[in-house]
């Protein structure tokens, strides 16, 4: 159950390093961008905005899905099975509802490159929600890494 709870910082860690950003992110290092390079700063902007907003939807979602693998595991453990498959059904819902809220923020993006990235993750979460138990660091780590290269 530590384990659980130790992916579940990561989780909500990787996801909120890998959105942050400055508020000096404008195009040219600060400086008003030009009429000419008005579509940059959309472009910019949008990134922006769709990188704080997925690492809001993956924080929540991952503390659902979280929450419920852990119900999973100590409904296991006191050798409930019927708390145990309510709680694995609540897990793979919740961890297929983050894919599918990823992809929608993924549908918002105007960079190619962002896009890809939470389309990524998406399937990885979806992938995910075939064996919830399995969730760990690495796998984390992985469906994140794209979203933190972009957003970081």
């Amino acid at each position: 159950m530590r384990r659980l709870l130790s992916v579940a910082a990561l989780a909500a860690a990787l996801f909120a390093a890998g959105c942050g950003g400055s508020d000096n992110d404008s195009p040219g290092g600060g400086t008003t961008p030009t009429t000419g390079a008005s579509a940059t700063a959309d472009a910019s902007a949008n990134t922006k905005e769709i990188c704080a907003s997925s690492e809001k939807v993956a924080s929540e979602g991952l503390a659902t899905v979280l929450t419920e693998v852990t119900k999973l595991v100590a409904a296991e453990a006191a050798g409930d099975k019927a708390k145990a498959d309510a709680a694995r059904t609540a897990a793979e819902s919740a961890a297929t509802k983050l894919a599918s809220d990823i992809r929608a923020e993924a549908a918002k993006a105007t960079d190619t490159q962002l896009k890809t990235a939470l389309e990524t993750a998406a399937t990885q979460f979806e992938a995910m929600s075939k064996d919830v138990k399995s969730i760990d660091e690495q796998k984390l780590r992985a469906a994140s890494a794209g979203v933190t290269a972009i957003c970081g």
